[in-house]
This record gives structure tokens, C-alpha cells and sequence, in this order.
């Protein structure tokens, strides 16, 4: 966490001593707490201290995303857009993809249920452009679509690959799961399929509102889910990532 940080202080500092018109920092929705009343959250949610989750997927988010906000009080122009989570095509690091492609491929584990909000890539990408066009200085915007729950966003990725409904399992037995296969990768063994930062991104989530961008950008995403879905299934599939035959 703190050499990320260095870094991103490094960059803000070199940004100091040039012509600027605005920085815009990619930040993270599970940078955000939770509302505490059960409600969508919005930009205005903020940490008081230090999140008491050992994720280290958390921590550095909330760590840089604290540090922009500060850093834009100080004077330096960032404008902080937030994609919430994406799903398209050219995935190379198979990160929130991941889920269809073990999905597809009959090798995914579980899930672990909670909220979410989900979005198209494409549509991302045109709201960071706004955010770039017309975000103000200090302030956040959730780039938001749909809210859905990690069960009603795997169904939607199962009636895609033809697969069945993956089973949920409890937090604690998926931080088992993940804590042995992080061991048996660190011993030359595969690769986590649940790895600290997917357990992040399930349990740690929440329904989004993203009535900001709506209002202050004119942001408003334009592909449905199960389109992105079905984009990033073709996707992968074009490039040898899923292996089962698809059942149509």
C-alpha cells in the first residue's frame, strides 16, 4: 500500500510544476464504505479511518482514493471517476471476467452473494470521457448501470454459458478456499480461482446511485448486462479462453 502511494505522490508532484487543466484519477467502488442505512451508495460516502479489512485489494484503493481527495483539497485539479463493476471484451487479465470464463468452463468453485453494481466496459470508458470533458476539481462520480446481486448476476452469466447455477458458500469457508489455494500457487501449484480480491469485490459490495453523473455529466450507460455478457463470453471464446462447448 505505501509504495503505491508513493508512486501516486510521485506523479501528483511532478503534475505540481506543470500547466494542468485536470487530473482525472480511475478510483474504485469498494473504496466507498457502506451506507449505513441499507441505501445505494453515492460519492459522498468516506472512510473515517482506516477500513478494519485485511483485504489488501481494499486497502490500496481506499489508500489512493483518500489520497486524491486530499491531494485535490491542496489545490492540484483531480476529478475522481469510478466505474463500478465492468464486464466486455478485451479482458486480458481475466479480472471481473474471470467469473464467466470458470463459469463457461465448469471450474468455478462458488460465489459468495452480496451487492453489486454492474456495468458495460464500453460504457465506462465513454463516462470517464465525461468525467475528463466535465468532472469538477475534487470531486467523485460513480459511473454506474445496473444493481444486481452476485446470485442474480451469476444467473445471468450461467443462462449465458449454457452452465449451471454455481452453488453460494459462506464467507468464511471462501476465505479458507482462497487462503489454500494462495499457498498451493506460492508451492508452483494452479493459479486461485478465489483469490482475496474476488472475495472482496462479492462480499464487499453494494447497490450504487448514480444519479451525480446523471445530473452533473449527462452520463448514462447504453448496454444492458447481459449484452456485456454476452460480448465478453465472444470475446473470450475468439481468444481460446473458455474451453467448454456453449450450449445455446
Amino acid at each position: 500500500m505505501q509504495l503505491a502511494k508513493t508512486q501516486m505522490q510521485n506523479f501528483y508532484d511532478a503534475c505540481a510544476d506543470l500547466p494542468l487543466h485536470k487530473i482525472v484519477y480511475l478510483g474504485a467502488a469498494i473504496a466507498l464504505p457502506r451506507d449505513s442505512k441499507g441505501r445505494p451508495g453515492n460519492e459522498e460516502l468516506r472512510y473515517r479511518e482506516q477500513p478494519d479489512s485485511k483485504s489488501p485489494y481494499l486497502q490500496v484503493k481506499w489508500a489512493l482514493d483518500e489520497q486524491a481527495l486530499t491531494t485535490a483539497q491542496e489545490g492540484l485539479p483531480i476529478t475522481i471517476g469510478i466505474p463500478t463493476m465492468t464486464f466486455g471484451e478485451f479482458d486480458l487479465g481475466n479480472t471481473t471476467g474471470r467469473f464467466i470464463i470458470e463459469l463457461a468452463n465448469r471450474s468455478l468453485p462458488g460465489y459468495v452473494n452480496g451487492r453489486r453494481n454492474v456495468i458495460y466496459a464500453g460504457d465506462a470508458g465513454r463516462g470517464l470521457v465525461r468525467v475528463c470533458e466535465a468532472g469538477r476539481s475534487g470531486e467523485r462520480y460513480l459511473l454506474a448501470g445496473e444493481n444486481l446481486t452476485m446470485e442474480e448476476l451469476l444467473g445471468k452469466m450461467a443462462v449465458a454459458v449454457g452452465a449451471p447455477m454455481p452453488k453460494a458458500i459462506p464467507l468464511s469457508a471462501a476465505r479458507l478456499l482462497s487462503a489454500w489455494q494462495t499457498f498451493r500457487f506460492k508451492l508452483g501449484g494452479l493459479e486461485p480461482k478465489v483469490s482475496d480480491s474476488a472475495i472482496a469485490v462479492m462480499s464487499s459490495g453494494q447497490f450504487i446511485d448514480g444519479e451525480k453523473a446523471r445530473q452533473q455529466l449527462g452520463f448514462y450507460p447504453e448496454v444492458s448486462i447481459d449484452e456485456a455478457i454476452a460480448r465478453a463470453l465472444k470475446w473470450f471464446q475468439g481468444n481460446g479462453l473458455v474451453k467448454s462447448e456453449i450450449k445455446s
